[in-house]
């Protein structure tokens, strides 16, 4: 871009010598440039100028300060080609046959968005593999390379493609070492390159090309495989030979150290050694200076490698990609101590996550919420309860979400209900049988209808009747497993235990108590005449009404329906009548006879027995839960034939 300073009469004023502040501003505001300013010679700026941001109708503005201002033209700033793609952080440790959502994103050169971009991209999971190479099993030993019965010494072998395989990552090296050098061996370094070589016609030492991979004045005190690890890992290529090149530079000598070596047909070592004579040996090159010989063996060596497998991941495939983005769910069916996914679209443009550990997973799946709902109920009732934060504090429109610990027994008010929703910590494979719900007086409710969101990990049971003023207990088994077979961790103490269920391990079912009692818009246990004068003060409201504007049925209205709900239930408090049958002293099969036995039951629950086979449990843990203190709190009057 060029710039320039003029006069009234569109002259460049060359006299004019200033720094003046270079800005921008797009639809969405200030953007950010470079340089931010100029400086401006003889009236004229020219270079290049860079704008960080992606926007529309972006334009340039200089400014003295004094005055002064000039703007360019609009035009805007868009995306390059498609460069690379991007990964969200994927955290660790992730567990294995869970699913975990990944989002990869298409960018170009700069890392900007390429919104354009509609295509699938290949996934694939790649997991570090440690092994170890060895090389030579010959038993004889040689002075070198820990040659310090001389200053100096290099020691330079070749090893082959067939002795070290496929391509790795080499991150450490032993000598198999049968006597130890008398003294330290100073600046001991390890360098290695790929080679085209498999031997030396000519004993040569070579000089360029070399990555040093160890560094250290190294003192070795005892005999075996002695490892060096690497600073600097060497990435072999696995199609070239290697070239190994040992050396150590001392100021004197005493006895050599020596290492074990297998004899080779052709000469695969060039080495040399010198008193001080020719300096760093880092630094000889050629035949001679000092002279260079060469041997037919090798000496043994043990390398640690680190390979990248392929693990079983599913998707390999994603969907298209919308606006340049890609979100959706991975599985990793292998438990992996380090691994990473790669995004590949086949035509050179790759990119590869963070590494993260992929653990078995032992976490059972956990109740987090029971939502209550009307089938009835309407989305302007429902987004109310969000609103207010009384419903689930992520998924929207699922209901009233009952309390835990001492408000867990509080009394509904509404008139309709007929949706129970619980939602799990994780993934489920759950049935309608796996819950059964029952009132005060044992009966058990039929179930209209089922239903399993695999993304919100919600299952919902629908009834075939609306559930009216009583005590409910929700029996949930421990049938219930994630997708890895963990049971239900369902343990819960009813007005004392808080979100989410369990006692931390695999297995128990969850047994939860709740009250309803309609027409209660005070929650005052009662429904009484204050009760009323709640729906007096809103009647007429015409949407948006909730319970304090007495909107028993959840449509928003508060009329003659929440009136009659209201009317219906006068007069009474949180109570389980007298129904409930006496549990004193009896056995499981006496328990269930007092059922069977029981009048008020709708329906045989025999069969239902024999289908649940935690059912015994969770009547025990219900009738135990009914404590005389708790009675008297919720309803008044002691029931003294319950325990």
């Amino acid at each position: 871009a060029t710039i320039r300073a003029k006069n009234v009469d569109d002259e460049t004023i060359e006299v004019y010598d200033k720094t003046v502040p270079l800005g921008a501003v797009g639809d969405s505001g200030a953007l950010p440039v470079m340089p931010s300013d100029c400086v401006i010679v003889a009236g004229v700026w020219n270079g290049d100028i860079t704008i960080d941001a992606v926007d529309a109708n972006a334009v340039l503005t200089v400014d003295d300060g004094a005055g002064h201002v000039a703007n360019s033209n609009a035009f805007d700033v868009s995306y390059g080609p498609l460069d690379h793609f991007q990964w969200s952080t994927i955290n660790s440790p992730q567990y294995q046959n869970t699913p975990f959502e990944v989002t990869v994103t298409a960018v170009d050169a700069h890392g900007y968005r390429v919104i354009d971009f509609d295509d699938t991209v290949e996934l694939g999971g790649w997991m570090s593999a440690v092994e170890q190479v060895t090389v030579g099993t010959g038993t004889s030993y040689w002075i070198h390379p820990m040659c310090t019965n001389y200053h100096d010494s290099r020691t330079q072998v070749i090893y082959l493609q067939n002795e070290i395989g496929s391509a790795c990552e080499i991150t450490s090296l032993a000598l198999d070492v049968t006597a130890f050098p008398a003294q330290a061996i100073n600046e001991w370094t390890i360098r290695m390159k790929h080679t085209p070589l498999n031997s030396y016609s000519t004993a040569t030492l070579e000089s360029t090309g070399w990555t040093i991979v160890y560094h250290n004045d190294e003192t070795v005190i005892s005999t075996g495989w002695i490892n060096f690890v690497f600073s600097t890992p060497f990435d072999y290529n696995g199609t070239d030979n290697l070239m190994i090149d040992f050396s150590h530079n001392n100021s004197y000598s005493t006895n050599a150290g020596t290492c074990r070596y297998t004899p080779s047909a052709s000469r695969r070592v060039a080495f040399a050694r010198s008193n001080s004579a020719y300096g760093d040996p880092l630094d000889w090159s050629g035949t001679s200076s000092p002279n260079v010989y060469s041997e037919k063996l090798v000496p043994n060596l043990r390398l640690t490698t680190s390979t990248w497998d392929m693990v079983s991941i599913t998707p390999q495939i994603t969907d298209t990609f919308v606006d340049g983005v890609w979100t959706g769910d991975v599985t990793v069916f292998e438990e992996i101590a380090e691994m990473y996914l790669r995004a590949d679209d086949s035509s050179g443009h790759a990119a590869d996550s963070n590494t993260f550990e992929v653990m078995a997973d032992t976490i059972a799946p956990m109740v987090t919420d029971v939502l209550v709902k009307g089938n009835a109920w309407n989305d302007d009732f429902l987004g109310t309860l969000d609103a207010e934060d009384l419903g689930h504090p992520h998924l929207t429109r699922l209901g009233y979400r009952l309390l835990s610990g001492e408000g867990q027994l509080d009394a509904l008010p509404w008139g309709n209900l007929d949706q129970i929703t619980i939602v799990f910590s994780e993934n489920v494979a759950v049935a309608e049988n796996d819950m059964g719900l029952y009132s005060g007086n044992m009966q058990i409710h039929d179930v209209a209808g089922f239903g399993y969101e695999v993304a919100t990990h919600a299952a919902t049971w629908t009834f075939h009747e609306p559930l009216g003023r009583n005590l409910f207990l929700i029996a949930l088994t421990d049938a219930v497993r994630d997708v890895a077979g963990n049971a239900l961790d369902g343990e819960w103490e009813n007005s004392t235990s808080a979100f989410p269920s369990g006692n931390g391990a695999p297995g128990g079912s969850f047994s939860f108590l709740f009250n309803v009692l309609p027409g209660d818009f005070n929650f005052s246990g009662m429904v009484d005449s204050e009760d009323l004068g709640i729906w007096e003060n809103g009647i007429g409201t015409m949407g948006g009404a909730y319970l304090d504007d007495g909107d028993a049925d959840g449509d928003g209205d508060v009329d003659g329906n929440d009136f009659l709900i209201w009317q219906q239930n006068f007069g009474s408090s949180a109570s389980l009548g007298s129904v409930f049958p006496s549990f004193t002293g009896l056995s499981a099969n006496d328990k269930r006879t007092a059922c069977l036995d029981n009048p008020f039951h709708s329906r045989n629950v025999n069969q239902l027995f024999q289908r649940d086979r935690a059912i015994d449990t969770v009547m025990s843990s219900f009738v135990e839960q009914f404590t005389l203190p708790l009675l008297k709190g919720l309803h008044g009057k002691i029931f003294e034939d319950i325990l």
